[in-house]
């Protein structure tokens, strides 16, 4: 007989160190353990690094397990920007979670359940928000690499704080992409025709000419 699942009212996000409980997002999201999170880093969190990126979380953890995460950073290492970035894992339960956090107890949550609602998509504002306020004097500039309700859930945090974020994707790459008889909606972050324009707009907003040199030929 399968065993049951406890529910995250009778018991601590994990029940023991080896056993990862799962939950939706609503549940997760409600547990001491999350809200202990969030306050911590929104509160502690000081970036030491002047350009703020975001990209989405993945289901596999630790984050920066991520296939994208580890593309990113093999980017910014190798283009001398791994000093001058610090990447934030965009998350419908955690709201956010900077890199340096992700080997966290708590960071390693396992989740179920379908697509964010509304409501969760204006929590994670929220939250994103809070952190956006807390430290508009320690980033010179503030990107996001996401799409869809992420990049969603970035913009309106973008506009309730009154913090400027440059979306790396555009309406115009969306055009190019289509134009090229890629479907959108089957689009990876991953994928080399959306990371080639990761790789030039990151050149251009942190104004880095040698980059941009190098990726000249890009389209």
């Amino acid at each position: 007989m399968a065993k049951p699942r406890m529910s995250l009212s009778q018991t601590s996000l994990f029940s023991r160190e080896d056993e990862l409980l799962v939950g939706t997002i609503r549940e997760l999201a409600s547990n001491p353990k999350v809200l202990g999170f969030i306050e911590d880093v929104i509160n502690d969190c000081t970036p030491d690094k002047p350009y703020l990126l975001f990209i989405p979380e993945t289901i596999h953890k630790p984050l920066t397990k991520s296939r994208l995460y580890k593309m990113v950073k093999d980017f910014l290492r190798d283009n001398a920007f791994g000093a001058k970035c610090h990447v934030v894992f965009i998350s419908n339960v955690l709201g956010i979670c900077p890199e340096e956090y992700a080997a966290c107890e708590t960071s390693n949550f396992k989740l179920f359940g379908g697509f964010p609602d509304r409501t969760v998509i204006g929590r994670t504002a929220e939250i994103i928000a809070r952190y956006l306020e807390k430290t508009k004097n320690n980033y010179e500039k503030r990107m996001v690499y996401a799409r869809g309700s992420y990049l969603e859930t970035v913009k309106m945090a973008s506009e309730n704080s009154g913090v400027n974020i440059e979306s790396i994707l555009t309406e115009s790459d969306l055009v190019w992409l289509k134009r090229l008889g890629i479907k959108w909606m089957k689009i990876g972050l991953k994928m080399p025709e959306c990371f080639s324009i990761f790789k030039k707009r990151i050149a251009e907003i942190t104004d880095n000419e040698d980059v941009q040199m190098k990726i000249s030929e890009f389209r």
